[in-house]
C-alpha cells in the first residue's frame, strides 16, 4: 500500500470511530440502527476499495531521496536558525537547527523548487536538479 493510500484509509478510520463513538444512545431506534448499519457497510466498501487500491496500483513503490544542506547569512556567512526549508509543491518540510542543517525526505523525482523561509531574510525559491550533493544555501538579508 502507497503512502498516499494509508493516509486515506487512516483519515477515513478516524472519521468512522468518532461517528460511531458520538452516536447518542438514547437515540437508537430500530430504524437507526439499520441506517448505521448501512452507513457502516458502504464505510467498509469504500475502506476496501481503498486499501485494495493500494495494491493493485501499477505506480511503483515512491523511492526516497534525501537532500540535505547547510543555510548561512549572505552577509555574514553564519548559520541561519529556524528557516522553513520545503520541497514545492508539496508537503516535505524541515525547519534548521542551530548549525543552520536541514535534512528533507522525498519522493518527489528531479527537477523540483526547493524554498527557503525566514522572517528576516528574502524567500529563497531554487531549482534542485541533483539530490546528492549537500547544499550550501545563501540567504540575503531583508532591508528595512
Amino acid at each position: 500500500m502507497n503512502e498516499h493510500s494509508k493516509k486515506i484509509f487512516y483519515k477515513i478510520i478516524s472519521l468512522l470511530i468518532l461517528w460511531t463513538n458520538n452516536f447518542p444512545i438514547t437515540l437508537i431506534t430500530k430504524s437507526a440502527v439499520k441506517n448505521m448499519m448501512k452507513y457502516k457497510i458502504i464505510a467498509i466498501i469504500i475502506i476496501s476499495t481503498v486499501i485494495l487500491s493500494g495494491f493493485i496500483s501499477d505506480e511503483p513503490e515512491g523511492i526516497t531521496y534525501y537532500l540535505a544542506g547547510t543555510i548561512v547569512s549572505e552577509k555574514t556567512g553564519k548559520p541561519v536558525k529556524n528557516v522553513l526549508v520545503a520541497v514545492t509543491p508539496g508537503e516535505e518540510e524541515a525547519l534548521t537547527n542551530a548549525q543552520g542543517e536541514f535534512k528533507i525526505e522525498t519522493i518527489k523525482k528531479t527537477p523540483f523548487i526547493l524554498t527557503a523561509e525566514h522572517l528576516n531574510y528574502e524567500k529563497l525559491r531554487m531549482g534542485i536538479n541533483d539530490v546528492n550533493k549537500k547544499l550550501v544555501i545563501r540567504l540575503r538579508p531583508k532591508e528595512n
